[in-house]
């Protein structure tokens, strides 16, 4: 900074002296000049005035001589021209063998204006002169022109000495001038230094450096700012110190473990119980996957980066699982997950799965064995019309309590985490067709008309193809329940490299406010009319995990009284 200030300094001082210098020059010159002109003119004046009698007279020979002695005198050359430009009389040379100086300039604005001058080359005598010429008259009549020259060297003699005077006073403030810049300079800088060094220790952590100066103004406003800042910014960082504390001491206290994922991967910060999940007294630095093995982990990760957005999902670390919630820091690009134990939970939901399987297990033998002792006796006493009709609400409850032991043991089919659909190459159209053929009888019952429309792009797809014909059989069985008249339609087309699968009727339809919970287990819009049919209330329920099964999704589209529309969408 100080070599800046200097040179800067120095360059202004420099230009500006340079500027005033050169203008200097040509002022002192111009208005020298000026003088001279009018100095030379008023000689001009006085001379003519002495010689007009002898003009008048015409007596050449004595001009000439008088025009010599005054140039001795005032050390001027004096030339007389008559208004022809003919030289009458010259200080200098022979008038006789001068050529005719009608067109100078100076002559002709003499005889023009009475007065003329001019600064040129003499080619007379050879050299630089200044001119100045006015014009003899008598009684209004011009006689001839007095014409004045001055040599050049002679002016640029004393301008030359000016000059010089100029240019070493012009130095000697120069010299004054650097001087005082650089004590200026250097008590401008010395403050700045010392803030300068101030501020380094202080980056070092150093926050009881502390600058004291002898300057006023900004710079003791500068310095006693930084002191404070200083102070300031110790306290804040003992704050934030305190607070660290205090956060790290939460974070190792937590029961949950906690890890944050920074974008390459790699684990930022973790806390103690995250340290005793994995079974690992390090695991800051190493990669998420090296620690957490489960794909599940690997899922959520790369579904948190793609949407932003926060995901929970149950990951199995060990002989444990967790419930792991995860929320993405978008600042940092970091991702922070924290981990539930629920590995109670999930031995009480293992246990109550075994329960319905094994309770339907035991209940479906008894029924079925009660149903068929039921049908022994309706045959052995069809003559007694009050017994047959008992044994036929028994028989129909039978059938309801063995429909709802099968369709548990599906679902409970389905909501094993190990399950996977049989996949094989599967004739959409004519599995359709062959779960239509099972509701033919009951379709002409209720004369409703059943359009199938199956795209020719269709073709075959991989699927489960008795858990989709289950599937199409529980949609189509709904509809036929619930539409008393009108018609059921099934259509499947191809979108977006997607199979999409319509099945809609025209019966009672569902009120909006029951379309959240229609795919919950035993959830019913109208439970008298559902026993009334035969139905359990987990047909929709089992279609919902058919279709997860095979990765698609499944939505409605119904109004009250306007019809069903079911929308299934699986991969091709």
């Amino acid at each position: 900074m100080f070599t800046k200030i200097l040179v800067v300094n120095l360059m202004v001082i420099g230009f500006l002296t340079a500027s005033i210098l050169l203008l200097s020059f040509n002022t002192i010159k111009k208005h020298y000049i000026e003088t001279l002109l009018n100095d030379l003119k008023n000689l001009n004046y006085s001379f003519s005035i002495y010689i007009s009698p002898l003009l008048e007279d015409g007596k050449i020979d004595k001009l000439n001589s008088e025009v010599k002695r005054f140039s001795r005198n005032t050390n001027v050359r004096i030339t007389i021209i008559d208004t022809s430009g003919v030289v009458l009389a010259d200080s200098e040379k022979d008038p006789a063998t001068m050529e005719n100086h009608a067109t100078r300039t100076e002559i002709e604005q003499a005889l023009l204006n009475g007065f003329g001058s001019s600064l040129r080359y003499s080619s007379t005598v050879e050299e630089e002169m200044l001119y100045v010429a006015a014009t003899i008259s008598k009684s209004g009549r011009i006689l001839a022109v007095s014409r004045i020259s001055l040599f050049i060297r002679n002016i640029d003699a004393l301008y030359g000495e000016l000059r010089l005077r100029i240019i070493e006073i012009a130095f000697f403030v120069i010299s004054i001038s650097v001087i005082i810049i650089l004590i200026f300079s250097r008590n401008l800088t010395r403050p700045i230094k010392e803030l300068t060094q101030a501020a380094k220790l202080v980056s070092e952590g150093n926050f009881e450096a502390k600058v004291f100066t002898k300057s006023k103004g900004e710079l003791r406003i500068l310095a006693d700012s930084f002191n404070e800042m200083t102070e300031k910014v110790d306290y804040l960082f003992e704050k934030l110190h305190q607070k660290n504390e205090q956060l790290d001491g939460i974070i190792s206290s937590m029961q949950e473990g906690l890890v944050l994922i920074g974008p390459d991967d790699s684990i930022v910060l973790s806390n103690k119980r995250f340290d005793k999940i994995i079974n690992s007294d390090v695991s800051i630095g190493k990669k998420y996957w090296e620690v957490l093995k489960d794909n599940n982990v690997r899922k959520l990760i790369n579904s948190i980066r793609k949407g932003k957005k926060s995901r929970a999902n149950v990951i199995h670390v060990f002989d444990s699982y967790y419930l792991c919630n995860s929320d993405y820091l978008e600042g940092k690009d970091q991702i922070v997950l924290v981990l539930h134990n629920i590995s109670e939970k999930k031995k009480l939901e293992l246990l109550k799965k075994d329960f319905i399987v094994n309770v339907s297990h035991e209940l479906r033998t008894p029924l079925t064995s009660i149903k068929g002792f039921v049908e022994t006796i309706e045959n052995g006493r069809q003559d007694d019309k009050d017994f047959k009709h008992y044994l036929e609400i028994i028989k129909r409850n039978t059938d309801r309590l063995i429909y709802i032991v099968e369709d548990l043991l599906t679902i409970s089919e389905f909501e094993q985490t190990h399950t996977e659909p049989d996949l094989s190459d599967v004739n959409l159209k004519e599995l359709i067709e062959n779960s239509i053929k099972i509701f033919e009888q009951k379709i002409k019952k209720k004369k409703l008309e059943l359009r199938l429309n199956v795209g020719y792009q269709v073709g075959t797809i991989r699927a489960d193809a008795f858990k989709l014909e289950q599937m199409f059989i529980n949609l189509i069985s709904n509809s036929i329940n619930h539409t008393k008249k009108g018609s059921i339609a099934i259509n499947a087309t191809v979108e977006n490299k997607k199979i999409k699968i319509e099945v809609s009727d025209t019966g009672r339809g569902i009120p909006k406010e029951h379309h959240e919970r229609i795919f919950d287990r035993f959830y019913t819009v109208d439970k008298s009319h559902s026993r009334k049919m035969g139905g359990t209330g987990l047909g929709l329920s089992i279609v919902k995990h058919v279709v997860k099964l095979h990765k698609g999704e499944i939505s409605i589209e119904s109004e009250h009284g306007k019809g069903t529309k079911f929308i299934i969408i699986l991969p091709q």
